[in-house]
């Protein structure tokens, strides 16, 4: 059985493609990378507990799901040319702080996954389609993607040269539609996202959560997160209103 590393987060994308490699005949090798600062820790473990035992449990499931491999951020090696490398693109197109410790943590693990998605606000997809190009190719015989390393940029190379993104060409309702019809709709419900989570519920505030929400996916929040959502929406256009009526008003 080939053995397949990714990076396993318990949010719908990551989930997707473990689910997908579920009904495969290999090994799923799971990562996620601990950080003690980050607020929806504790609910992201929770929920790839509770879905890899779902899986475990399935009447399709191939796949060998191993135990998941958690790596201290503090135990990530350090690479200097990496770090400066992901500090001037952040300046440049805003992509996310993991982008530097995720670049430094394949160095070591072999086509490490990720649940990079097809959507119109992902800034790390913008850095692709800016700095360089995708190629697809098989590898250890599955599909996916990975950097093209003739038609794109060092700074590229050298922050997504070492990942794999079998998902990225692939919306989040894309995925939804996969995975109803495969009868994994219920499965994916269960998949965590919000950064800052409030009672155990989506903030509704956060970026996952107005991403998600502007994705089309208000009916995984309760109404206490929408109406946050909506407050904080208000709020914003007050504000800009406030603003041009200051100016206006000089």
């Amino acid at each position: 059985m080939e053995t397949i590393n990714i990076l396993w987060t318990g949010g719908w994308d990551s989930t997707f493609r473990v689910v997908e490699l579920s009904t495969k005949e290999v090994k799923i090798q799971p990562y996620y990378v601990l950080d003690n600062t980050r607020n929806s820790q504790k609910n992201e473990l929770k929920t790839i507990e509770e879905i890899s035992e779902k899986l475990r449990q399935h009447q399709n499931t191939k796949a060998t799901i191993l135990p998941i491999e958690l790596v201290e951020i503090e135990n990530i090696q350090k690479n200097n040319e990496i770090t400066q490398t992901y500090n001037k693109m952040h300046k440049k197109y805003k992509i996310g702080s993991q982008y530097d410790y995720l670049a430094r943590l394949a160095l070591n693990i072999n086509n490490l996954e990720i649940g990079l998605e097809n959507e119109p606000s992902s800034k790390a997809l913008n850095f692709i389609n800016k700095c360089g190009t995708l190629k697809k190719v098989q590898l250890k015989g599955l599909d996916t993607y990975v950097i093209n390393d003739k038609k794109s940029k060092i700074e590229l190379i050298k922050l997504f040269g070492n990942l794999s993104f079998p998902i990225i060409d692939k919306s989040k309702m894309d995925m939804k539609e996969i995975a109803e019809k495969n009868g994994y709709g219920e499965i994916m419900n269960l998949t965590w996202f919000c950064h800052n989570p409030i009672n155990n519920e989506p903030c509704g505030m956060c970026n996952p959560c107005i991403s998600t929400i502007k994705s089309g996916f208000s009916y995984r929040f309760p109404e206490n997160s929408l109406r946050r959502y909506r407050r904080r929406k208000i709020n914003r256009i007050l504000r800009k209103f406030k603003k041009i009526f200051k100016n206006t008003s000089i």
